[in-house]
C-alpha cells in the first residue's frame, strides 16, 4: 500500500520524547520583508519539481542575513499550495547525534502514517529502522542486511534516498519539498547523506532546500568539499542573500517599531550601522527600545545612539539588562545548545527547579527577544545570542555547567540513553577536570559504538580518539581491572576505521592494538589483529606494503591453523590470495584461493564468494588459463552486481589484466563505466578514484586521449595516468614518470603495478630510438616472471622484445621469443589483443631484413601475418597498434622495394596517429621513412634545442605569465607534470627561472600566447 500522507506540519522536528514547557509562550511574530527573486527562484524550482524535475537549492549567506526565515516563509507558502512539506534542521549542540536533520524529518513523515503504510517500505528498505527505533516498536523488530562497513552506510543511505523518492512520487500532494536548515552545523555522516540524496534525485517530485553559513565557519569543516563536488557535479542551484536594501530596511525598522513611518535620517543612520542585515537591524531597534529611547529624538537621527557598535556587543548589552534567572536558564541553554527547547526537564534539573517554574523565565526571554517559539518548542532567537552568552562564561563556570548538563542528561533519560550518549560523552569531556574520567571514558566509547552502529564513521572515530586520550591521561593514576584489555579493544576499533574513514591512522592503530594483546598474551586477538594488518597493507593508496601484509597473513594462518574457526581461516587464505595478486607469485595465489573458495563454498557464504571468485580468476588468467577465469570473474561480477554489492567493483577492477595486457579496453571500460554511473561508489571516493584512473588508463589504450585527460584531474593520484597519456607524445616525460613510478612501487612491494610500468617505460625507448635502455629495462620486465609464472605478462614482455630485436638487427634473438609466445597463447584460449601482438612479432621476424635479399615467400608470410594483427587491433580498438602495425608493414614493403603498397600503409599509420592525438615525434617517425622511399630530405625540426611539441606549448604559456597550475589547467595536465616539463626545459634551455625562460621564448618567435 502506497504511502499517501498529504500534509504534514513543518514544526520542529523529533517531538516524541522530547518533553518541553506548557503551551502558553508564543513569539512575537514580525511581517516577512523583501526576498521577493530569492522567492520566485525557488518557486520556479518548485515548478520544476512538481513536472518530475527533482531539484536541489542551497541558501547561504552571512549570519543574520536571513537564511532560516526566508526558509519558514518559503516552507510556510509551499504547504498552503498544497505541497507535503518535511522541515530539519542541524543544531549548534554539544555531541548531536548523526544524521539528526534526517532522523527530523523521516520522523515527521513516519509519525503521519500508517503501519500499513509502512511495512512495504520498511520492508525493502529495512535500514531506515537504524535511524527511527520506534518503527521496531510499531512494526517489529527489523533486521537490516548485514554488509562490509562501507556497504553498509551506502545501504543506508540508499534506503533513505529511495524513501523519500517513494514519498515524493506517492504522495497525493503536490509534491514533497523537504527544507534542512543551518547546514553548516552539520555532521559529516549527515552531509554525506545529503550529498548521496541530491546525486539520486531523478525524476521525481522532490525538491530538496538547504541552508548554510557562509562565514564563521571553520575552513576545514566538512561542508566545503562536499559542495565543491555538488558544483562540479552541477547538482544544486545555489542563491546567496544580499543584504536588504534600503527600502527593505525602511519597511523592516517600522515593523519592528509598530509604526506606519519612521524619519528617513535615522533609516539611513540605521543602515549605515548595519549594513542591511536583518538580525543586525533587529538587534538595533530592540535595544532602542530596551533603552526607552524615542524614534523620533533628532539624537538618534544624528547618529548619538550611545550604543556599542557591533552586533555581538549589542547583544551582550542586551544581555547585561536581564535578571539573574533568565541569565541562569540562559546560560544552561546555551551550555546544552540549540536543541535545549526540547530539554526542559534537563535544565530543570541543572538549576535545581521544577520544570513548571521555568515557563515565566522563557516568556520573559522571549519577550526580550532572546529566544522565539519553534512549533511547540523554542530556539535561540539567532545563534549569535548563544555565542555571547558562551562568551560571557568563565573557564572554570562554563566546565561546570557541561558537568551539571551531562549528569542531568543521565537522570533525565535514564530509561534511554542511547539518543542522549554523544550529548553526554561530550559534556563529561567539556567538564574536563571536574568530571570523573572514568566516566568520560566509558561515554565516550559507548557514543562511538553507536555511531558506528549507525554507519556515522567519522563521529565514532572523534569520541574513540576522545576516549583514547583520556585513557592515556589517566594511565599514571588509579585504572579499572580492565584498562589495558580496554584501551586495546579501542585501538582495534580505530584501526577497523582504516576501511572506511582514515587510512593513514589506522594501519598505526592496528599495529598498537597488535602489540597491546601480545602483551596481554590474548593470541586470538593477536591472530585476528595480524589478519587485519594483513588486509590493510595489502590495499590500493600509499599504505600499502605486500611484504609486510604477507608476513601478517602468514602469522594469522599459522595461529588459525591451530584448532580455528573455516571463516577466519577463509578471510585469511583470500588475503594471502589478493597479496599474490600484487607481488606476482601465481602459485601461491592458487593454492590460497582455491581453499578460500572451498571454505566459501562449504559455508555457502555468497557474500565471501564474491570476494574472493575475482581473486581465483585473476590467478586463473595469469595461469593461461583465460576462460575459466573470465567466466568466474563475470559471474561474480552478475552477483555483486544484483545484490548492488560494493564487492561488485572489486570484480569490475580484477578486469584490469583484461583490458590493458590482454588488449580488450573496452571490455575494462564498459566494467568501469558502469561502476562510475552506480551508486554505489557515491561515497567510497578511494573507490571511484581508482575506477576514474583505470577508465582514463582503458581510454588511452583506446586512443582517447582528450576523454583521458578529462578524468585526469579526478583520477587517482597515485596512478600514473598522467605518465600514459604523455607516453602517446612526450616520450622523455613519460619515461621519467614511469621510472619514478617504478621505484615507488618496488618499494610498496606491488611488483605487478612496478612491471606495468616497466614495460610501459620499455615502450618508451623502444619507439624513440633508445635501444640500449629499452633492452636494459625490457630484458628487466622479462626478470618479473621468470620465477614466477604469469603468461600474459610474459608473453606481453616478449612481444615488445622481439620488436626491438628485430629493430636492432638480432632476428634470432627475435625468432626465439617469437617461438616463446606462440608456444604459451598456443593453449586454445582467446587472447584477445595480444594476440595481434603476437601476431605483429610474427610478421616483423618473417619480413625480409634490410641487408637480406628479398624472399617474396617470407614477404608473403609477412604480410598475412601483419593482416592477422591489424584485424585483431581493429576489433578490439586497438590504434596504436594499429598504426604501428601499419608503419611496420610499410617498412616491409619498402625493403621489398614495393614503395607504392609501402607509402599507402605509412600514409595510414600517420592518418591514424593524427586522427587519434599522437605527438608530432610519432608522425616525424612514420614520415621519415616515407621521406626516405620518397628520396626527399627531412625538414629540420622547427623547435629549438630539442624541446618536445608539449614543451614548447608550457613554454608559451609560461611567457605569458600564468602559473604552474594555471598552465595544468589549461593544457588538462597535473602541476606535477608541469612542473617536470618546466624543469625539462630549463635543462634543454640553459635558462633559469622564468624571467629568463620568457626572455628564451621570445627571442625564438615561441610566445607569449594572448591570455
Amino acid at each position: 500500500m502506497a504511502m499517501r500522507p498529504t500534509r504534514v506540519a513543518a514544526g520542529p522536528a523529533g517531538s516524541t520524547d522530547r518533553p518541553g514547557l506548557p503551551a502558553r509562550v508564543r513569539a512575537r511574530g514580525t511581517r516577512f520583508v523583501g526576498r521577493e527573486p530569492e522567492l520566485a527562484a525557488l518557486a520556479e524550482r518548485m515548478q520544476a519539481a512538481e513536472r518530475g524535475e527533482s531539484s536541489v537549492v542551497l541558501l547561504s549567506g552571512e549570519p543574520g542575513i536571513g537564511k532560516s526565515r526566508l526558509l519558514r516563509e518559503f516552507s510556510a507558502r509551499a504547504l498552503a499550495d498544497g505541497w507535503l512539506v518535511l522541515s530539519g534542521r542541524a543544531y549548534d549542540t554539544e555531541g548531536m547525534p548523526p544524521y539528526l536533520p534526517f532522523v527530523d524529518v523521516l520522523r515527521q513523515y513516519v509519525h503521519a502514517s500508517s503501519d500499513e503504510e509502512l511495512q512495504p517500505i520498511v520492508s525493502a528498505a529495512p535500514e531506515i529502522a537504524m535511524l527511527l527505533p520506534e518503527i521496531a516498536g510499531r512494526l517489529g523488530p527489523v533486521s537490516p542486511r548485514r554488509l562490509d562497513p562501507e556497504s553498509e552506510r551506502y545501504a543506508l543511505f540508499q534506503a533513505v534516498s529511495e524513501f523519500f523518492l517513494h514519498a515524493a512520487n506517492s504522495t497525493e500532494a503536490r509534491g514533497l519539498l523537504i527544507c534542512l536548515d543551518d547546514l553548516h552545523w552539520a555532521d559529516r555522516s549527515t552531509l554525506l547523506l545529503f550529498q548521496h540524496l541530491a546525486r539520486n534525485m531523478v525524476a521525481a517530485r522532490l525538491c530538496l532546500v538547504g541552508t548554510y553559513r557562509t562565514v564563521g565557519v571553520d575552513a576545514g569543516h566538512s561542508l566545503f568539499p562536499i559542495l565543491a563536488d555538488l558544483t562540479r557535479e552541477r547538482l544544486y542551484e545555489a542563491i546567496s542573500l544580499a543584504p536588504l536594501s534600503p527600502e527593505e530596511t525602511a519597511t523592516l525598522v517600522t515593523t519592528l517599531a509598530s509604526r506606519k513611518t519612521v524619519s528617513p535620517p535615522l533609516i539611513e543612520s540605521i543602515y549605515d550601522r548595519t549594513k542591511g542585515n536583518p538580525f543586525f537591524i533587529e538587534e538595533v531597534v530592540r535595544h532602542l527600545q530596551g533603552e526607552g529611547r524615542d524614534l523620533d529624538d533628532p539624537e538618534l537621527v544624528s547618529g548619538k545612539w550611545g550604543m556599542p557598535e557591533g552586533v555581538r556587543q549589542v547583544i551582550g548589552s542586551r544581555i547585561a539588562r536581564l535578571s539573574h534567572e533568565d541569565r541562569r536558564l540562559l546560560q544552561a541553554a546555551a551550555i546544552l545548545g540549540d536543541e535545549f527547547g526540547q530539554m526542559f526537564p534537563v535544565i530543570a534539573r541543572m538549576l535545581d527547579v521544577e520544570v513548571s517554574t521555568l515557563a515565566e523565565t522563557v516568556e520573559e526571554a522571549v519577550s526580550a527577544g532572546m529566544l522565539r517559539a519553534d512549533g511547540q518548542s523554542y530556539r535561540f532567537a539567532h545563534a549569535l545570542i548563544r555565542d555571547a552568552l558562551l562568551d560571557e562564561l568563565p573557564l572554570p563556570r562554563r566546565q561546570r555547567l557541561h558537568l551539571s548538563a551531562a549528569c542531568a542528561m543521565e537522570d533525565a533519560y535514564a530509561r534511554n540513553l542511547e539518543p542522549r550518549l554523544s550529548a553526554i560523552a561530550v559534556h563529561c569531556r567539556l567538564a574536563g577536570p571536574f568530571a570523573d574520567g572514568e566516566k568520560a571514558i566509558d561515554y565516550s566509547i559507548r557514543a562511538g559504538e553507536a555511531a558506528r552502529k549507525a554507519f556515522a564513521y567519522e563521529e565514532a572515530q572523534v569520541h574513540w580518539e576522545a576516549a583514547l586520550d583520556l585513557t592515556g591521561q589517566r594511565s599514571s593514576g588509579a585504572t579499572s581491572a580492565d584498562a589495558p584489555g580496554r584501551r586495546a579493544r579501542l585501538l582495534e576499533h580505530l584501526g577497523d576505521l582504516v576501511f572506511v574513514a582514515d587510512w593513514h591512522n589506522g594501519v598505526d592503530y592496528l599495529e598498537q592494538a597488535l602489540k597491546a594483546f601480545a602483551e596481554m598474551g590474548h593470541m586470538e586477538d593477536v591472530a585476528r589483529l595480524h589478519s587485519k594488518l594483513g588486509r590493510s597493507l595489502s590495499m590500493f593508496g600509499q599504505t600499502m606494503d605486500i611484504d609486510r601484509s604477507l608476513e601478517h597473513y602468514r602469522a594469522a594462518e599459522a595461529a588459525l591453523s591451530e584448532g580455528q574457526g573455516q571463516p577466519a581461516l577463509g578471510y585469511v587464505y583470500s588475503g594471502l590470495a589478493t597479496a599474490a595478486m600484487f607481488s606476482i607469485r601465481t602459485e601461491d595465489g592458487l593454492t590460497a584461493s582455491r581453499r578460500a573458495m572451498e571454505i566459501a563454498e562449504r559455508l555457502g557464504n555468497e557474500g565471501f564468494w564474491m570476494t574472493v571468485a575475482p581473486v581465483y580468476g585473476w590467478h586463473m588468467i595469469a595461469n593461461g588459463e583465460l576462460g575459466g577465469g573470465v567466466s568466474l570473474m563475470n559471474r561474480a561480477y552478475q552477483i555483486a552486481d544484483g545484490l548492488n554489492h560494493t564487492s561488485a567493483f572489486f570484480a569490475a577492477w580484477s578486469r584490469d589484466p583484461i583490458g590493458l595486457i590482454l588488449g580488450d579496453p573496452g571490455d575494462f571500460e564498459g566494467h568501469m563505466r558502469r561502476e562510475l554511473a552506480s551508486p554505489r561508489l557515491a561515497h567510497a571516493p578511494r573507490q571511484r578514484q581508482v575506477a576514474l584512473a583505470e577508465l582514463g588508463s582503458a581510454l588511452v589504450a583506446s586512443g582517447r586521449l582528450a576523454e583521458a585527460r578529462l578524468v585526469l584531474p579526478d583520477a587517482n593520484p597515485d596512478w600514473p595516468l598522467d605518465a600514459l597519456i604523455e607516453s602517446k607524445g612526450d616520450w622523455d616525460l613519460a619515461a621519467a614518470r614511469f621510472a619514478d613510478e617504478e621505484e615507488k612501487f618496488r618499494r610498496r612491494g606491488d611488483r605487478w603495478n612496478e612491471w606495468r610500468c616497466c614495460w610501459w617505460r620499455g615502450q618508451v625507448y623502444r619507439v624513440s630510438g633508445r635501444y640500449e635502455d629499452a633492452h636494459e629495462v625490457l630484458a628487466r620486465a622479462l626478470g618479473f616472471v621468470a620465477s614466477a609464472r604469469h603468461v600474459p605478462l610474459e608473453v606481453a614482455t616478449r612481444v615488445d622484445l622481439a620488436l626491438l630485436c628485430v629493430e636492432t638487427g638480432h632476428a634470432e634473438a627475435a625468432a626465439g621469443h617469437v617461438a616463446r609466445c606462440l608456444q604459451l597463447i598456443s593453449n586454445g584460449e582467446d587472447w584477445r589483443g595480444l594476440a595481434g601482438r603476437v601476431a605483429l612479432a610474427e610478421a616483423t621476424a618473417a619480413a625480409p631484413g634490410a641487408r637480406t635479399r628479398v624472399d617474396t615467400g617470407a614477404l608473403g608470410e609477412a604480410e598475412a601475418h601483419f593482416q592477422t594483427a591489424i584485424d585483431s587491433f581493429r576489433r578490439y580498438s586497438l590504434p596504436w597498434d594499429e598504426a604501428e602495425a601499419l608503419h611496420l608493414w610499410g617498412r616491409a614493403l619498402l625493403r621489398a622495394r614495393r614503395r607504392g603498397a609501402a607509402l599507402e600503409k605509412l600514409d595510414a599509420a600517420i592518418d591514424l596517429y593524427r586522427r587519434h592525438g599522437a605527438g608530432r615525434r610519432f608522425i616525424d617517425r612514420v614520415e621519415a621513412d616515407k621521406k626516405g622511399a620518397l628520396g626527399t630530405a627531412s625538414r629540420p625540426d622547427s623547435r629549438p634545442d630539442g624541446l618536445t611539441e608539449r614543451e614548447v606549448e608550457v613554454l608559451r604559456l609560461l611567457a605569458t605569465g600564468l602559473s604552474s597550475k594555471e598552465i595544468g589547467e589549461a593544457l588538462v595536465l597535473s602541476v606535477r607534470t608541469v612542473e617536470r616539463h618546466i624543469a625539462n626545459l630549463y635543462t634543454k634551455t640553459g635558462t633559469h627561472g622564468r624571467a629568463q625562460a620568457t626572455a628564451y621564448a621570445l627571442s625564438h618567435d615561441l610566445g607569449p600566447l594572448t591570455r
